[in-house]
């Protein structure tokens, strides 16, 4: 649901409250690397280049992670 939010934000050119969205299921859900991979995308969306390449090695990490476990 959220993440079908953030779609709406950023197809009404609202780039921030998209991001704002993704946040929040990150909170829910904060080893979800497809929620980080998306906010790295909004960052880069919002020309924020150096917040979506932090966002992605985070991600990767994550990945990393569940795959040991």
């Amino acid at each position: 649901a959220l993440l079908g939010q953030s779609q709406r934000a950023v197809e009404a050119g609202n780039v921030d409250e998209a991001i704002a969205y993704v946040e929040r299921a990150l909170r829910m859900n904060g080893q979800d690397v497809e929620l980080w991979l998306r906010l790295a995308e909004l960052q880069l969306l919002a020309a924020r280049p150096a917040n979506a390449e932090q966002l992605e090695q985070r991600a990767a990490l994550d990945e990393l992670h569940a795959r040991e476990v």
